[in-house]
C-alpha cells in the first residue's frame, strides 16, 4: 500500500547475514522461530526485543526543536477508526483507537525502517530495513509481530527490495526488486517468483484483498500509469486514469472494486474495470500513503505542510469518501504512510 522514499539520516548499519536454505514454518500466533530471529539479530543493529511496555512516541513538548509552529489546516483531530501502523521520525509505530501511540521498531542509528504494511489479520507488519552496500544504502524486507517481537528477515539479497504488500489471504508478500521487477514471496517457505518486469521503474504496489491481482505504478519515460497483473496467469493490463496522472499511494478498497491513488495533490478513486475516476479530495500538500478503512467509507492519506520556519512536516489525515469530510489522525508533524487495520479482530 506504501511508497519507498529515501531517508536523510546518514549512518552505517552492520549487516552480515547468511540466509538459511531450510523452509521456515508457517506463521502463526504460537510460532517462535528462534533461529530466524537470532539470524536477524546478527544482521540488523535494532534487534533488541522491546519491553512489554514499548516507549511511547515522544510528544511535541519533549522535542521543541521539531515541533510545528503552525497548524496547516483547521480540520479537527479524531481518534482513528481502527489501529494503524505508520512511519514516525525514522520508526515504525502503531496508533490504537484509544491511548498513546507506541514504537514497534526503531533503528539505533542510520536510516530508519519504512513503508509498513499490515497483514490481513493485523498481527504482523512487513517493512523495509536499510543496510549499507557498495553503492550506498540498500533496502531489504523484514516482518515482525505488531507487539514489536519476533523480528525476522524475509527478502534479503545483494539487490534492493522495497514496497512490501500482503496478499489478501496473508500467505504471500509482493515487493519490488531493483526498482523494476515485481516479486512474490511465500512467507512460510520464503520461496519466490518473479511476476512481471517493466521498462523504467515501479512505484507503489498494492495486492488486492481477493489475492488474485496486484496493482502497481510504472514510471517510465512516458506518462506514469497504473497496471494490474493477474498473479496466476501473469497477464497484465494497463488501467485508464483519464486526465489524472498517478503519482503514488495505491491502495485497494476492502471489497476489491476500487483503487485509491494520489495525482497532483488530488486523492482519486478509480474503478479499474470501467476506468471511471472520482476526485475525492483536492488539497495542496496531499501525498501518497493511502489506506482505506475496513468498511470502505474513508481513506487515510499523508499530508505535507510547512511551518513558519519553512520546515516541512507530515501528518496523517482521514477523508470520508461520500461526505468529503476531513479529520486529522496525527499531530506530531512527523507521521506518514499509514496502513489501517481491516481485520474484525483488531490487535
Amino acid at each position: 500500500m506504501t511508497n519507498w522514499r529515501a531517508t536523510d539520516v546518514p549512518v552505517i548499519l552492520s549487516l552480515v547475514f547468511a540466509m538459511s536454505s531450510a523452509c521456515a514454518p508457517p506463521i502463526g500466533p504460537s510460532d517462535a522461530v528462534a533461529e530466524a530471529s537470532a539470524t536477524l539479530e546478527s544482521r540488523y543493529s535494532n534487534t533488541n526485543t522491546p519491553s512489554s511496555t514499548p516507549t511511547p512516541i515522544p510528544s511535541s513538548t519533549r522535542r521543541p526543536t521539531r515541533t510545528p509552529t503552525t497548524t496547516p489546516t483547521p480540520f479537527p483531530f479524531q481518534s482513528p477508526p481502527a489501529p494503524f501502523v505508520f512511519e514516525e521520525s525514522g520508526m515504525i509505530a502503531i496508533a490504537p483507537p484509544q491511548g498513546p501511540s507506541r514504537i514497534l521498531y526503531e533503528a539505533d542509528e542510520g536510516p530508519g525502517p519504512a513503508a509498513p504494511s499490515l497483514s490481513p489479520d493485523c498481527q504482523w507488519v512487513a517493512f523495509m530495513l536499510f543496510r549499507e552496500g557498495s553503492m550506498g544504502f540498500e533496502s531489504d524486507i523484514a516482518i515482525g509481530r505488531i507487539d514489536g517481537t519476533d523480528l525476522r528477515p524475509l527478502a534479503t539479497s545483494f539487490r534492493e527490495e522495497s514496497n512490501p504488500s500482503w496478499s489478501g489471504d496473508g500467505t504471500r508478500i509482493a515487493y519490488i526488486v531493483e526498482a523494476h521487477q515485481l516479486y512474490v514471496m511465500w512467507v512460510a517457505t520464503r520461496a519466490t517468483a518473479q511476476i512481471v518486469s517493466v521498462d523504467g521503474s515501479m512505484g507503489s504496489v498494492a495486492w488486492s484483498p481477493t489475492s488474485d491481482e496486484i496493482a502497481y505504478l510504472t514510471l517510465s519515460q512516458e506518462a506514469p500509469s497504473i497496471q494490474i497483473v493477474q498473479v496466476n496467469t501473469r497477464a497484465v493490463r494497463e488501467i485508464s486514469t483519464g486526465s489524472a496522472v498517478p503519482q503514488g499511494g495505491l491502495s485497494w478498497s476492502p471489497d476489491g472494486t476500487r483503487l485509491a491513488f494520489v495525482s497532483e495533490e488530488e486523492l482519486i478513486v478509480l474503478d479499474p474495470d470501467s476506468g471511471a475516476t472520482e476526485t475525492i479530495l483536492s488539497l495542496s500538500g496531499i501525498e501518497g500513503g493511502t489506506s482505506w478503512t475496513s468498511d470502505g467509507s474513508a481513506i487515510a492519506f499523508s499530508y505535507k505542510w510547512r511551518d513558519e520556519a519553512e520546515r516541512y512536516h507530515w501528518d496523517i489525515y482521514l477523508v470520508q469518501v461520500d461526505s468529503k469530510e476531513i479529520s486529522r489522525l496525527t499531530t506530531s508533524g512527523e507521521a506518514r504512510d499509514a496502513d489501517i487495520c481491516k481485520s474484525a479482530v483488531a490487535p
